[in-house]
């Protein structure tokens, strides 16, 4: 028996089509799903678009959210995934 099991993997392609037709979270560029949790699960994507998604690469999510939040509009790249999902759900994509 595996003591380190291998993590479960959600892989959903209608889910990253949804995403993927969805405006920027931050600028509403057209965007491309960005994986919150790492590839292995595509429901904690959220889009961004290519200059969105490099800078988080760059700063981090938590600097990216930190940097481009502003007094009336807080990032939260966890949240709006959260929502994205919820939504999805509700709307019977599935």
């Amino acid at each position: 028996m595996n003591p380190h099991p291998k993590p479960a993997t959600y892989h959903d392609e209608t889910y990253l089509d949804y995403v993927r037709s969805l405006p920027c979270s931050h600028c509403a560029d057209p965007a491309e799903p960005h994986h919150l949790a790492g590839k292995e699960n595509d429901y904690a994507a959220v889009p961004l678009c290519r200059k969105c998604h490099t800078y988080v690469h760059q700063y981090g999510l938590q600097g990216f959210e930190s940097r481009f939040s502003t007094n009336s509009t807080r990032l939260n790249l966890w949240k709006d995934a959260h929502r994205l999902f919820l939504h999805f759900m509700k709307a019977g994509e599935r």
